[in-house]
């Protein structure tokens, strides 16, 4: 039995009760550093789950309460400020293995190590608080998804939720048509924060397709492009990141004096 052959119900259910488990068994690396790609691989967990939420939302209309879904959220964004100093000391360590004049090194290693700082707290504070209350929630929002009623039309024994792959077509479409559009509308660097909805348009799109990649060539390759797509539009959002936080950084030492 495939994914495709299945109501849309019982295929979003399954493919978020998956992605639970792959942010739980994350969670569990990130604790102690040990695993580098551990933060960013709970992060994308979290991500696509909460995507696959929002997309099949009427096909799971009261399943997860609102305040589960609110609390995934503000702990799913708790983990950015993290990511992007990560980002950050990635670029100046890149920056300091090569040719610098004495002066600039200076400057650079002053950039290095203050969001090495606040690279360290930001991970602090996700080990003390992110951590045990995604231990808490996550258990309970796979419960929330484990078990269903399914409703019957009376003298029909025809499931009322549609099927899966009506669902994934229609939300792709519209996905699609705003991908497209944000894409028209990016020409110049100025265009960053139309880039970065594009990206997550994109990113909406392909974790939609994702599960699905198996079962039909023509989706493998979409999702071939649009990782493709996604990199490129990456690559300037972590620009973006460090030029945020450059300016960050110049206000303080203007500020010092």
């Amino acid at each position: 039995m495939t994914l495709l052959s299945l109501t849309a119900e019982e295929t979003s259910r399954r493919i978020a009760i998956g992605l639970l488990r792959d942010a739980t068994a994350a969670a569990a690396r990130v604790s102690g550093r040990a695993d580098p790609e551990a933060l960013h691989d709970l992060r994308v967990a979290l991500r696509r789950l909460r995507s696959i939420l929002r997309a099949f939302a009427e096909p799971l209309a009261g399943s997860v309460p609102k305040r589960r879904r609110a609390r995934l959220k503000a702990l799913a964004t708790s983990t950015g400020d993290a990511r992007d100093a990560e980002v950050q000391v990635a670029w100046a360590a890149s920056m300091l293995d090569g040719s610098l004049e004495p002066e600039e090194r200076v400057a650079i290693t002053f950039l290095r190590d203050r969001w090495a700082a606040r690279r360290d707290g930001a991970l602090a504070s996700i080990d003390a608080d992110v951590l045990p209350r995604l231990a808490r929630l996550l258990p309970r929002v796979e419960r929330d998804l484990s078990s269903y009623a399914r409703r019957y039309v009376v003298f029909s024994t025809a499931p009322t939720t549609p099927d899966v792959a009506t669902v994934v077509a229609a939300l792709a479409e519209t996905e699609i048509a705003a991908l497209a559009e944000c894409l028209r509308r990016v020409s110049t660097i100025d265009d960053e924060p139309i880039a970065h909805e594009a990206r997550i348009h994109g990113k909406r799109l392909r974790y939609l397709l994702e599960p699905f990649r198996a079962e039909r060539a023509d989706v493998d390759d979409a999702v071939r492009a649009l990782r493709s797509l996604q990199e490129l539009l990456g690559d300037l959002n972590d620009r973006a990141v460090v030029y945020a936080g450059v300016e960050d950084a110049a206000r303080f030492r203007s500020a010092d004096g």
